[in-house]
């Protein structure tokens, strides 16, 4: 959604730019906009992949059952040795 505003903008800019002078005052701020827009246009963000966090989830689920079982065992175990180290 965010990459569609971008792109309307820069068209838009362009329209505008089509129609202004070069040796307008406005021209040079109107190119200046567009490269800036150009390059915002180009930035790819990274996002977490579904596969970490539902790794994550698992890890702390893991975690939590483990020490609750310790908590209200009897026996006392070296559980916490078999977490997924990472």
């Amino acid at each position: 959604m965010k990459k569609l505003k971008i792109s309307n903008e820069i068209e838009r800019l362009l329209e505008v730019l089509k129609n202004t002078e070069p040796v307008d005052d406005k021209y040079e701020m109107i190119a200046e906009n567009l490269k800036t827009l150009k390059e915002a246009d180009g930035v790819k963000v990274d996002s977490i992949s579904k596969e970490a966090i539902l790794t994550a989830v698992i890890s702390i689920t893991s975690l939590i059952l483990i020490l609750n079982y310790e908590q209200t065992g009897a026996i006392t175990s070296k559980a916490l040795g078999f977490l997924k180290r990472s």
